[in-house]
């Protein structure tokens, strides 16, 4: 069991780590820089502390506070910072948006609202074992109150409770069916990719819609008003790209595809594809990305089109650029690019997934069996 939660945490800090550095890339020279850009309202470092809080409360079975005496979890929400699951410090991370989030945190935050916030009074400076400066900031005075010691034992309590409810475990259950199968079938469609060419080079860009950014409308002249794209239609765009590019020089000889949906602030919604060549065929990369970028913004949105030059992975070396080339032979290197690169883009929707994406019906999409050169695949 204690591996199940040193494996939770292994992979929370893999998918935080580059959501994060997804979320912040910005390529300014296909890409005007926006006037008091902002790639995210997320504090990461924090997101990563409360989930790792969460597997101590699921790994240790004890209460946080027994006979007045700290437990090994009130240890670690010592080291959280308690700041963090109050009103106005909950705002500074989540920014009000807790349905993002997974569902262990979702349900956490729930608890602590109503076992916790009661016994913060925001008009008063002084709150408990806490003293509150100007700017609205919580510092730690001394330890916890007994009022207090007991909220936290009742929420932890109440958290425990709820995870084991039949509703609960049904929920988890099904997610985690869903991002299992995407992430075997990702490696199986990979190690079918290598045996067939050997060696691969893999080319990451964020396609984007520029009208989409900070929200706004998509003009296309498939509209008659400007407004906003459903998912659908903004799928239609993605399903055309891979269907016809049999046609064009720069897809033609791909040998597949990984594509994942996502949103941020300076992007709106996007789609985060890596093409997959068989290396042999690839004679320039940056020649091949500005071919790509001509395609999607000339002839698949008809110029509302551009990209962004995405990285893979923040590890490792390799993986923090916008392409790499990887032999059948370097199996480390296999299953590192398993472990990094397709682990986030199966499995990142569990810890957070922006609301801008409920409409989509599938968020990951991959070629389908193993695409022969020159050969199409529709999004699966």
């Amino acid at each position: 069991m204690a591996i199940k939660y040193q494996l939770r945490n292994k992979h929370l800090e893999t998918l935080i780590e580059d959501l994060k550095l997804h979320m912040s890339n910005y390529d300014k020279h296909y890409n005007p820089v926006l006037e008091g850009e902002r790639f995210h309202d997320i504090d990461f470092t924090k997101l990563l502390k409360i989930e790792k809080f969460i597997t101590s409360v699921m790994m240790n079975k004890r209460r946080m506070y027994e006979e007045r005496l700290p437990s090994p979890l009130a240890k670690d929400f010592d080291r959280l910072e308690i700041s963090l699951f109050q009103k106005q410090p909950l705002r500074a991370v989540l920014k009000g948006r807790s349905e993002v989030f997974g569902i262990y945190l979702k349900t956490l935050f729930e608890v602590f609202a109503r076992d916790v916030d009661h016994l913060f009074d925001e008009s008063s400076p002084y709150t408990g074992g806490y003293h509150r400066n100007a700017h609205g900031q919580i510092f730690r005075m001394s330890g916890h109150t007994v009022e207090e010691k007991n909220a936290l034992n009742s929420a932890v309590d109440e958290f425990r409770a709820r995870i084991k409810l039949d509703e609960f475990k049904d929920k988890l259950d099904k997610e985690n069916t869903k991002v299992r199968r995407r992430y075997d079938t990702a490696k199986t469609h990979l190690d079918d990719l290598f045996q067939k060419h050997g060696e691969l080079t893999f080319i990451c860009l964020d396609l984007v819609f520029i009208k989409e950014r900070r929200g706004g409308s998509l003009v296309l002249p498939l509209l008659e008003v400007p407004r906003s794209l459903t998912a659908d239609e903004l799928q239609v765009f993605s399903t055309k790209l891979f269907r016809n590019g049999k046609n064009h020089h720069s897809l033609k000889d791909r040998a597949g595809f990984f594509q994942k949906w996502e949103y941020s602030l300076d992007k709106g919604r996007y789609s985060r594809c890596i093409f997959v060549y068989p290396t042999k065929l690839v004679a320039d990369n940056d020649t091949l990305i500005e071919s790509l970028y001509n395609y999607w913004n000339d002839n698949i949105t008809d110029g509302a089109g551009s990209i962004h030059k995405a990285k893979l992975s923040k590890e490792l070396k390799e993986f923090n650029k916008t392409y790499c080339t990887i032999s059948k032979r370097e199996e480390n290197k296999i299953e590192q690019f398993k472990s990094r690169v397709l682990l986030y883009m199966t499995h990142i929707d569990q810890y957070y997934k922006p609301l801008q994406l409920n409409d989509f019906s599938n968020l990951f999409n991959r070629s389908e069996g193993t695409v022969s050169v020159r050969e199409s695949a529709d999004d699966e």
